[in-house]
């Protein structure tokens, strides 16, 4: 993994970067509170789980 990290807030999740501090991407397409988040293994994969019974990737 490199030096993002990411942020569930509301219906989307951010992505920061943990050196500058400032927000990299917006991921957006959840209808209901995120409530999980999970880099694959490899970290070029990032997985969001909702109120809205969705994972998105």
């Amino acid at each position: 993994m490199d030096n993002r990290s990411p942020a569930a807030a509301e219906h989307t999740v951010k992505l920061w970067d943990v050196q500058t501090g400032y927000c990299v991407n917006t991921l957006k397409g959840h209808r209901n509170s995120v409530w999980s988040v999970a880099f694959s293994p490899d970290g070029q994969c990032l997985a969001s789980g909702s109120d809205d019974k969705t994972v998105k990737l």
